[in-house]
């Protein structure tokens, strides 16, 4: 019974030590692209993100083509001081994307 009783303890303890350690909340933000140049390696962007137009360059393999309209799209985590890790991918609708493989072809 005692083993039991300790086994059900330490149990107890790591689900609630694994509940309290939160490295941070999981977040997506979907931010519009305002314009796009492809380059040699991949496209530089100009999109919008909190209400600010930011420009970043993209490598190949983070360029993707999608059914809507051209996107960036931010995937990460958000920790209790406000700070944010972000991964970014570049999401262009059908028709940029056709352009965008042309123009870096042309290159």
């Amino acid at each position: 019974m005692k083993k039991i009783r300790a086994i059900a303890v330490a149990m107890a303890m790591t689900v609630f030590l694994s509940g309290c350690y939160d490295y941070g909340r999981d977040i997506t933000i979907i931010c519009p692209v305002i314009n796009y140049m492809a380059v040699d390696g991949g496209a530089i962007v100009i999109y919008e993100m909190d209400g600010e137009r930011r420009e970043k360059k993209f490598l190949e393999k983070d360029v993707y083509a999608c059914d809507e309209s051209s996107r960036i799209i931010a995937v990460g985590k958000v920790y209790e001081d406000g700070s944010r890790s972000l991964r970014l991918y570049l999401y262009l609708s059908e028709e940029d994307y056709v352009q965008y493989t042309k123009d870096r072809f042309d290159f």
